[in-house]
């Protein structure tokens, strides 16, 4: 279940980025001849009245939008007419490159500020014990609300991400766990189980949440705002770090690595899950400004080079790029899945 909803969740950030350059691109007048959910082989094509298609593919995870003028694997749709790409005044061309990315950033900032408009703001997960699920690991242990875990196999645990991890990491080992009930401190050994293979480790207990803060809606804006320009700072801190070689590629996270985290923020609640969506959709509009191949602020960058350039570049040699461009970040994912792979072993 949570490797659907992780990929449920994947595709719709990407599908709120080819909206965003579907939309700017019928605001400029360029011709959209395909509108594409999924990837790989057509199952449902609808062409509209003004000859776009709408497709439903086989693969669905995220989608694409083919604009005239930027494949030129389909030259006979781009003489039944409209506007080509290249044809656009420069100022459109790059708000069309750059609107998938401002449609990314503008529904994460959506999303943050329903969640604090809405829900409020859950700072941290503690380590006190809110519910005990019946049949569980925990209540066989006679675990009770209120308890208080201080201590995993005698390592101390500072919060509650910590003590979710340390469970997690065990893979079914009986762990020793001390808690503080009251004014006394108890040690008890309880087995983790796991529901499903797609399921985190779990002792069967929901954790509290630390006093709640809550917005009124000016609060709630300003807080929504000020999250999304630090998740942009962040994850610019974060690429700056993996340039430089402060961190290496083990740090970063592919499919695999999104679908523990998802795991995790559906044991928090809505509220974790949310915020957890839209810091993805943040991360998604900063990497596609990436000045590289296949990418956004690749196409970016090549703009700004016709202009400053004296010759003319051939889109031949552009789609030989791009498609280099695509492959190397094909292999630079499988290595971070081989990463994610080896986090999931080592645990």
């Amino acid at each position: 279940m949570i490797i659907l909803l992780s990929l449920l969740l994947i595709s719709i950030l990407i599908m709120v980025h080819e909206l965003g350059h579907y939309g700017a691109a019928k605001l400029c007048g360029v011709q959209v001849y395909e509108f594409s959910i999924g990837f790989g082989p057509a199952l449902v094509q609808v062409k509209t009245k003004q000859s776009m298609l709408v497709s439903l593919r086989l693969i669905p995870l995220g989608g694409y939008v083919r604009l005239a003028g930027l494949d030129t694997a389909n030259l006979e749709q781009e003489k039944s007419g409209g506007r080509r790409f290249q044809e656009a005044p420069l100022g459109s061309r790059l708000f069309i490159l750059g609107a998938g990315s401002l449609a990314n950033l503008l529904v994460s900032f959506g999303v943050l500020f329903a969640v604090y408009g809405f829900g409020g703001l859950h700072s941290t997960v503690t380590t006190v014990i809110e519910s005990v699920a019946k049949g569980s690991p925990a209540q066989q242990v006679q675990l009770h609300s209120g308890d208080k875990i201080i201590a995993i196999d005698q390592q101390t645990v500072s919060g509650g991400a910590a003590l979710v991890a340390a469970i997690h990491a065990s893979k079914g080992r009986p762990l020793h766990i001390k808690i503080l009930r009251k004014n006394s401190l108890l040690d008890v050994a309880v087995v983790p189980t796991q529901p499903s293979d797609d399921l985190a480790w779990q002792i069967g207990v929901k954790l509290r949440s630390s006093q709640s803060e809550r917005f009124q809606w000016s609060g709630a804006l300003f807080r929504a705002i000020n999250d999304t320009v630090q998740g942009v700072v962040l994850t610019l801190v974060g690429i700056g770090q993996l340039l430089t070689g402060r961190i290496g590629l083990s740090a970063m996270s592919g499919p695999i690595g999104i679908v523990s985290v998802t795991g995790e923020m559906v044991n928090y609640g809505v509220l974790f899950l949310g915020r957890f969506v839209a810091f993805l959709g943040i991360n998604l509009a900063v990497l596609n400004c990436l000045p590289l191949p296949a990418l956004d602020g690749g196409r970016f960058l090549l703009e700004g080079l016709r202009v400053i350039l004296p010759f003319r570049i051939k889109e031949s040699f552009v789609a030989r790029i791009h498609l280099a461009g695509a492959l190397a970040l094909i292999i630079l994912m499988l290595v971070v899945t081989w990463f994610d792979i080896t986090k999931l072993s080592v645990r």
